[in-house]
């Protein structure tokens, strides 16, 4: 029934897809509490808290902002690449042209910021065999849905599990462009370091992976201009450091970076 309803709303025009969006991330707002509040105090603890009129306002874009992502979804995937890169513009594709050509793969990091499914088609359709490491969602048919629209767009998913480090080292040793998000929580091994005004844990898996393959590390993020319209920055390859420093405090420095 889920899936149903998203392939019908996913099929409105752009205005209307909009609207539903803005529906359905109000619905979530007010009805789902715990995800509320959660992220009313983490907007509060941070510097650049905007007052509670703001948190709420803040928070509550978020909603819209992440109902849409799902709702274009498909729509976008779907689309050929002139109609695509129509939607979705590029910014600094020859950082992640010069990481690939060092022959070793591509570690993606990224986060959890604007539409960050659409990464992996954008890394397929500039030309790159691309891989995405990814975290089982709660629910098996969500789960289910949106490994079907990374599938569709090209990208080859690899799930957490105990043989996730051989499938990332794997994907790198045959030149994929390989994506982390690195915002969740870590459940290893962190870096304590400051964000936001204040102290928080950082994943340091794409620093170690990128070092572990000797690979260059770029960081791409993409954001929402207006409407289904984003725009993607890819900055300049951190390329894995060469001396006798221990490896831990190797990757400590590339996670900061």
């Amino acid at each position: 029934m889920t899936r149903w309803l998203l392939a019908l709303l996913s099929r409105l025009p752009g205005p209307l897809l909009c609207s539903a969006s803005a529906f359905l991330g109000d619905l979530w707002f007010y009805l789902v509490r715990v995800r509320r509040e959660v992220a009313l105090h983490n907007v509060s603890a941070s510097d650049v808290d905007p007052g509670e009129r703001g948190r709420r306002r803040l928070v509550r874009r978020c909603c819209r902002s992440l109902a849409l992502n799902v709702l274009e979804l498909p729509r976008l995937v779907a689309l050929d690449d002139e109609r695509f890169f129509g939607q979705v513009e590029v910014i600094g594709a020859e950082h992640l042209r010069a990481a690939a050509d060092a022959g070793r793969g591509v570690v993606v990091a990224s986060a959890h910021l604007g539409n960050w499914e659409l990464l992996g088609s954008v890394s397929r359709r500039l030309g790159f065999d691309t891989a995405m490491m990814t975290r089982p969602l709660s629910s098996r048919s969500s789960h289910r849905w949106v490994n079907g629209q990374r599938t569709r767009s090209g990208t080859r998913v690899l799930e957490e599990g105990p043989d996730q480090l051989g499938s990332m080292l794997s994907a790198l040793r045959q030149g994929q462009v390989l994506g982390i998000t690195v915002d969740q929580r870590p459940r290893g091994r962190a870096l304590r370091s400051p964000f936001l005004g204040r102290s928080a844990l950082h994943s340091r898996t794409a620093a170690c992976i990128a070092l572990r393959a000797r690979a260059p590390l770029v960081v791409v993020t993409i954001h929402r201009t207006r409407g289904l319209e984003h725009r993607v920055h890819i900055a300049p390859p951190i390329w894995p450091a060469r001396g006798e420093r221990p490896i831990s405090a190797q990757v400590d420095d590339m996670t900061r970076a």
